[in-house]
């Protein structure tokens, strides 16, 4: 044994390791895991700020554990990074649980070497301290009687209420390695499991190469909009032959596979050494918890992604309503000082939001993407951006309550009914971390844009404003008049076939003419007309969406979906009737020139609205004009020098500005949060989101139904009656003797003690909301710093609704086929795996991973694992069966993540790609 493998220490002995926490022998260990969770009402010790509390723990005299100090706070919270977890060990023979208590002292930090004033303590049994289940625990905090004087002096608010939170319970085998390994100054100690970062591309392409049948294999060269049908266009359009499993979702898959751009922007310059340097293109792609990067193909303007390359993903989906991130960059060698001084490292080229709730399951789509640099609320319209190329992906989709991996594929049909039930609610709240700075950039233009909303930013704000007047003006007008024409002049718009022939039916006018009757003669159904108005206007909203030429605008309809509910699939069954219900194949350039025809007028009409609101500017200047001539009475010529702010030049004003941040900043921060609400009320009201209006629509059409039969005139004429009868009749005389005139005769004390005990019910209900909202103000505050430690660093949050002002459509060239076979693993060969960033629990949280079986050394039959902290461990294993198969790297040595095996027969494993990342 060489002098550094002596100078090793196991993390733990083996013997430990089978009892845990758990008394299995007599002699054991006690093993208390135990979080410092936060402190409410600390009292304040100093003379011009708040305190900057941190607890001591000791026990028997002996300090145990000591958190940082959080600056500045009377209600701190500890985190990971402040050293809000540690491990209380302690032999069974060792202490009396009945008498023995954990002191934890909270003390105010003053600096090195000054003495720390002692802000309170709690003394908690050892005893409950293990009997605990890691549930939240409140201590009420001991102050010392010097504190209260001092505070009481500086005529500070005092109060009793002082407390500290705990959370505390025995420790598993898992959370006594996760502590013992703990290093809170580490981030990112998972992210070779959680990342994947762009590579260079290694693979050439040959001119020989043969064309791999196998799902979706078309060679569609001319859909990419351009003459090149070279080899490497050929190859693009084959399928992948290297897979990666990407997060951690149950209820369905996402295949991805970027095949390639056109006509990218030249961001780089020629050098010395490379005359034809050009732009590097690569992808990001983001969904839900999981974010991967593609390989970088240098010195094109048109990359092709080959077969060969890491273009292909599954993604593993937790809600059918998550939206896919796609950014386009740049890439450029990282270095420190690049990464220090520019904005971005990869210079952004355009990105991609992918509504993946108009795919349908069952169906191959081959997908062409416009790519826009700027995604913000100064642009008015997509036609007035000039977008940096096209991307072309393809995609498939499969919902079910199949198998965690492609081992299991979802079951035959795709189980749509439970994705509906599924998109019922929104999204968890998901988070996502990064290793790099750099990273962080990508990840976050990816998912945001190139403006950032929190920052201040003239542009934004005025964007913001005219965002708003345009919901008003354009669209809800708009939209208003043209409906009220459509129900009152008949107008026919729903299109039915009869006899081979398309008529349109005026549903709409019919709908208006007979519930006018039926509201009229019977009002009992007025309430059931006002539920029926809701769904009326879904339905009219989503048939709006139905007639656009362009299939891909349309989305699904009510009747799929509702079809999807009862049946349990989305099928074209409907087709037959209905236009376009149901409907999975598109074909290349569908119904191209009505789709031009319609951009156009669309154009014309906005180009019209525009002109029509500049006239009314100008004129209502020169009225304005006129109007000061009458009142000033001064001469004309010395009226044309004022500028006008309405369309006068607004650089100069907006310039002057400036100086004005601290309160224009949040003004734009309130019409940001106002902007937000409306685009995701906006995605839902137009169907762009499917299944939350499909849900508004059904229950009120549910509800106008039960309502209709329900005799409101009777019941409000009996409710009339019956308070009539109870709150106007003579017994109310007893009502002012046995109540209002005790009220009247009670003593001074008897008021004060009944207006005491409401006020104390009041603090009560309050002090309970306030509980909840810090409840969730700590849980969302550890697990950011949780995921820090574990992910990365850099940290942002993934939107759970539509957000952006500017939707993403796929173009005229996209197609859709249909497909009958779900894959499996013999269609996709699998090399890799990211991991999810997913956490659940409380304390420690738990990662929940789905393994492919190929990937694992574990038997055939395993089917899902569970990997915690660095193990994988088989469900059927118990705790205690667990053995420890690294021991502690000395110090400057690599610390593996995960233990090494034994057995070589099949390559394990872990997040690593030495294939993948060369």
């Amino acid at each position: 044994m060489t002098s550094k493998q002596e100078e090793r220490k196991p993390i733990q002995e083996d013997d430990e390791l089978e009892k845990g926490s758990e008394d299995e022998e007599d002699g054991g260990m006690h093993r208390i895991l135990v979080e410092i969770v936060s402190a409410l009402n600390v009292p304040r010790m100093d003379v011009k700020s708040e305190s900057d509390p941190f607890v001591e723990v000791s026990m028997g005299g002996q300090v145990l554990h000591k958190t940082k100090h959080i600056n500045d706070s009377v209600n701190p919270i500890w985190t990971l990074e402040t050293g809000s977890l540690f491990l209380l060990e302690f032999a069974k023979d060792s202490v009396d649980l009945e008498q023995s208590a954990v002191f934890f002292v909270v003390k105010d930090y003053d600096g090195p070497g000054k003495k720390e004033d002692v802000l309170g303590a709690v003394a908690a049994p050892v005893k409950a301290l293990l009997n605990g289940k890691g549930e939240r625990e409140t201590f009420p905090l001991d102050v010392p009687p010097d504190v209260l004087e001092y505070n009481k002096k500086k005529k500070r608010f005092v109060s009793k209420r002082s407390k500290l939170v705990l959370r505390c319970k025995p420790a598993s085998i898992e959370e006594y390695h996760f502590i013992k390994t703990l290093d809170a100054k580490q981030h990112g100690i998972f992210a070779n499991e959680t990342f994947l970062p762009p590579r260079l591309s290694n693979v050439k392409s040959s001119e020989g190469t043969p064309q791999i049948a196998g799902w979706g294999a078309q060679i569609l060269a001319t859909q990419m909009g351009s003459d090149k049908t070279d080899s490497l266009l050929e190859q693009a359009f084959q399928p992948s032959q290297d897979w990666i499993e990407v997060g951690s979702g149950t209820h369905g898959r996402v295949y991805l596979e970027v095949l390639g751009c056109n006509d990218l922007p030249n961001l780089d310059s020629p050098t010395i050494g490379n005359l034809n340097n050009m732009t590097d293109a690569y992808c990001c792609l983001i969904m839900e918890d999981s974010i991967v990067n593609t390989t970088v193909i240098k010195d094109t303007l048109s990359p092709r992604w080959l077969p060969n390359d890491r273009r292909a993903f599954v993604f593993h989906v937790h809600h059918p309503s998550s939206q896919l991130y796609i950014g386009v960059f740049d890439h450029d060698k990282v270095t420190r000082v690049a990464n220090a001084m520019k904005d971005r490292v990869h210079d952004p080229i355009g990105r991609v939001l992918v509504n993946l709730t108009h795919f349908r399951p069952g169906t191959l789509y081959t997908l062409h993407y416009h790519l826009y640099l700027v995604n913000n609320s100064a642009e008015k319209s997509r036609a007035e951006q000039a977008h940096n190329g096209t991307l072309t992906i393809r995609l498939r989709i499969e919902w079910g309550s199949g198998g965690d991996s492609i081992q299991q594929p979802c079951i035959k049909g795709n189980d749509t009914k439970n994705m509906l039930i599924e998109g019922m609610l929104p999204p968890h709240v998901e988070h996502l971390a990064v290793p790099n700075r750099h990273d962080f950039r990508v990840a976050h233009y990816t998912i945001v844009g190139k403006y950032d909303p929190q920052k201040f930013n003239l542009k934004t704000l005025t964007g913001y404003v005219e965002e708003i007047q345009t919901y008003v003006d354009e669209e809800v007008i708009t939209m208003v008049a043209a409906a009220a024409l459509t129900i009152l002049l008949w107008r026919g718009h729903y299109e039915i076939r009869v006899f081979g022939k398309s008529v349109l039916v005026p549903f709409h006018s019919m709908a208006a003419f007979a519930w006018g009757v039926l509201v009229t003669q019977n009002y009992n159904r007025f309430l059931s007309f006002l539920l029926f108005c809701v769904a009326w206007f879904f339905l009219a909203t989503n048939e709006y969406r139905r007639s656009h030429p362009s299939p891909w605008h349309r989305g699904k309809s009510f009747a799929e979906l509702l079809g999807a509910l009862l049946v349990g699939t989305i099928c074209g069954c409907l087709g037959k009737c209905v236009p376009n219900v149901g409907n999975t194949t598109i074909e290349h350039n569908e119904n191209l020139p009505a789709v031009q025809a319609y951009y156009d007028a669309v154009k014309a009409r906005r180009e019209q609205q525009a002109k029509q609101k500049e006239q009314a500017i100008e004129h209502a200047a020169q009225m304005e004009q006129e109007e000061m001539k009458q009142q000033m009475q001064i001469d004309s010529s010395a009226i044309e020098g004022v500028v006008n702010i309405a369309t006068g030049p607004k650089d100069s004003f907006m310039g002057s500005m400036n100086p004005l941040k601290p309160i224009l900043h949040p003004v734009q921060m309130i019409l940001y949060q106002v902007c937000r609400y409306l685009r995701i009320t906006k995605s839902i009201v137009t169907w762009e989101e499917n299944y939350y209006p499909f849900w508004i629509t059904l229950c009120s059409m549910l509800g106008a139904l039960l309502f209709f039969f329900i005799p409101w005139g009777f019941i409000l004429r009996w409710v009339v009656r019956i308070a009539v009868w109870v709150v106007l009749g003579p017994w109310m005389k007893l009502v002012d003797w046995m109540y209002f005139g005790k009220l009247e005769n009670m003593t001074a004390e008897e008021k004060k003690q009944m207006l005491e005990d409401d006020l104390r019910n009041q603090y009560q209900e309050t002090l309970a909301r306030r509980m909840r909202s810090e409840e969730y103000k700590e849980d969302m505050v550890k697990l950011k710093s949780m995921l820090k430690y574990l992910f990365g660093k850099y940290l942002l949050e993934v939107p759970r609704f539509r957000e952006s002002r500017f939707l993403d459509y796929p173009l005229p060239a996209s197609t859709a086929e249909p497909v009958v076979d779900a894959l499996s693993e013999a269609d996709l060969n699998v090399v890799g795996q990211i991991c999810g960033q997913t956490l659940t629990g409380p304390m420690i949280p738990t990662r929940m991973i789905q393994e492919h079986p190929l990937l694992t050394e574990e038997p055939e039959d395993t089917t899902s694992f569970l990997r915690v902290w660095g193990h994988s461990v088989h469900k059927s294993i118990s705790s205690s069966q667990l053995k420890m198969e690294e021991d502690e790297p000395t110090k400057g040595e690599e610390k593996p993540l995960l233990p090494k095996t034994g057995k070589k027969k099949k390559k394990k494993w872990y997040g690593l790609f030495p294939r993948l990342r060369k």
